[in-house]
């Protein structure tokens, strides 16, 4: 989930499990087609698109990558070879609250993904990662009544969460804001993460504190 190496579930042909690499940052595309967004978005820009998308977590994953490919379906034309194509991708990339419009390649090298993922993402609504058919819709409603009728019932953690979240999860806020929002938001965590591992070799000082529970007190004069 986090794009780093991992040994998959799956056997070889020799029964040995398969190793995946860990995702990394491909090479920038250089076609015509990309124009000026490949000058304006440079290396430093685009490595920080990558880790802050794999820094996030498989809901907003997805979520992000639905905000920024768009299936447009191709206008009426009248030429006599006409394509059997009726639409096309297009691909977005991210940088604070602009939407920069790159092509195909650019948009996998940056986020380190193969077409197929993103394809599945965006035409396959999923149920836990696998693809949601007939069959298995009805599997998860007869879970459902199974676990109603034994009385078992699933809970997600508690865990806090901030306006921003909150509004998004009760629609309140876009998705562009809330993208934007967790890319701050895995930047805080990545600068927090380097202040802790200078404090270890002993390059500053680091005061570390949750704030969670700071009360707010009236100031008096």
């Amino acid at each position: 989930m986090k794009g780093k190496d991992y040994v998959s579930s799956m056997l070889n042909d020799q029964g040995i499990r398969v190793r995946r690499d860990a995702k990394k940052l491909g090479q920038r595309c250089m076609c015509k087609s990309v124009g000026k967004s490949r000058d304006n978005l440079g290396e430093e820009t685009r490595k920080e698109i990558f880790n802050a998308f794999w820094n996030m977590n498989w809901e907003p994953k997805r979520n992000y990558i639905s905000n920024l490919v768009k299936y447009e379906e191709k206008q009426r034309s009248y030429v006599k070879n006409e394509s059997r194509r009726k639409g096309s991708f297009q691909y977005r990339l991210q940088t604070g609250n602009n939407k920069m419009k790159v092509c195909k390649n650019m948009f996998l090298s940056t986020l380190g993904l193969e077409e197929r993922s993103v394809r599945e993402w965006i035409t396959n609504p999923t149920v836990h990662g696998m693809p949601r058919t007939r069959d298995e819709k009805k599997k998860t409603i007869k879970q459902i009544e199974d676990n109603k009728k034994m009385n078992i019932a699933i809970h997600r953690p508690k865990k806090d969460q901030c306006d921003l979240c909150c509004s998004h999860k009760v629609g309140k806020l876009s998705d562009e804001e809330y993208n934007a929002h967790i890319i701050r938001k895995e930047k805080a965590r990545q600068e927090k993460s380097k202040d802790e591992e200078n404090a270890v070799r002993g390059e500053c000082h680091v005061f570390d504190m949750d704030v969670q529970a700071v009360k707010l007190c009236s100031c008096y004069k």
